[in-house]
């Protein structure tokens, strides 16, 4: 992902370099070369030699802003346009990372542990089962064993009856 956006910056740079210069230069003389008193209806199509301005002085593929008339070189442009570039990218995966976190993660989450939280309800009320019939079968032995040992007491109480009987006859 990283060399396919590598690759991507490294043509759009190529081509801004490529691009014709824009007509920034032209600005400081008014428009587009023509003296400040000319009306752009009289002679549309005539340089500006002949209408007594001064030429634009030559940059030799440089750009000239009017703000600072600093000449910038096609390097420069082409790192101002990847910083543009750069930024308007970061902002998009910022905004797409929001929205993939809160319009598919946070449900599918959300589903998860709902799940969760029934397997833990099931599983509570699965042991809660098991223990109750653990205590019910824990009375049911101990019911079974008082049986019989009080039918233990008896056998043996008449056992010991039948040998007095025996011994007193």
């Amino acid at each position: 992902m990283a060399a396919a956006g590598t690759a991507l910056l490294r043509s759009m740079a190529r081509k801004i370099a490529r691009a014709p210069p824009r007509h920034h230069r032209l600005l400081p003389l008014g428009l587009h070369g023509r003296s400040p008193g000319q009306t752009s209806a009289s002679r549309p199509f005539s340089s500006s030699a002949n209408l007594g301005a001064s030429p634009p002085p030559p940059t030799n593929g440089k750009v000239l802003l009017p703000h600072n008339k600093a000449v910038l070189s096609d390097w420069d442009i082409a790192k101002a346009a990847f910083s543009r570039f750069s930024t308007i990218w970061a902002y998009s995966m910022a905004f797409s990372s929001v929205i993939f976190i809160f319009g598919v993660l946070k449900p599918k989450l959300e589903e998860v542990r709902a799940k969760l939280e029934a397997g833990s309800e099931r599983r509570l009320n699965d042991i809660q089962a098991i223990k109750q019939e653990y205590q019910r079968t824990h009375i049911e032995i101990d019911n079974m064993l008082a049986k019989l040992s009080e039918i233990k007491i008896k056998q043996t109480s008449g056992q010991r009856k039948e040998h007095y009987a025996d011994q007193a006859s």
